[in-house]
């Protein structure tokens, strides 16, 4: 499973997320293994699924490490999204310096869904879904899978003895 991060806007509110959010994404989607891709799009009016025909040199991609069986977890919990509206709303709190505390339970942003899946499977749990940019989810997952590999390699036996 990996996380896509559009790094070429796609429209003006695409240019707006960027500037809003000081960086250079505007837009996220969980891709799997299969090939589709799940997010919520202001231009799908929120949550679907699209196969993955996405321009590579407008994307960058993280690996997502998990088993079989979690990305199943991520799905399901995707299917049971499908559909839900893009959060207009609460994209528009999420990126003030105080913390409003909206949050719609059936309505999602791009990268909010995203954490919300990836904590079905033990991924960003400290956050808070709804206070998460796209620029903001790539940095913070970057540093967990950094995180994650540090401790997996500390944690493996030496092999000089």
């Amino acid at each position: 499973m990996k996380l896509a991060f559009r790094k070429k806007p796609s429209s003006i509110y695409a240019h707006i997320i960027r500037l809003w959010t000081f960086g250079k994404y505007s837009h996220s989607e969980l891709v799997f293994s299969d090939g589709r891709t799940f997010s919520s799009d202001e231009a799908d009016n929120g949550t679907r699924w699209k196969g993955w025909t996405l321009p590579l040199d407008e994307w960058d991609l993280l690996d997502v490490p998990c088993t079989k069986e979690q990305e199943q977890e991520v799905l399901a919990f995707c299917a049971g999204e499908e559909g839900c509206e893009y959060d207009k709303v609460g994209i528009g709190f999420s990126f003030l310096p105080i913390p409003i505390g909206w949050q719609s339970a059936r309505r999602w942003f791009c990268s909010e869904i995203c954490v919300a899946a990836l904590q079905q499977i033990g991924y960003l749990t400290g956050y808070t879904p709804a206070r998460v940019s796209p620029n903001t989810l790539h940095k913070i997952l970057k540093a967990e899978l950094e995180e994650r590999i540090c401790k997996s390699a500390s944690a493996a036996p030496s092999l000089a003895q």
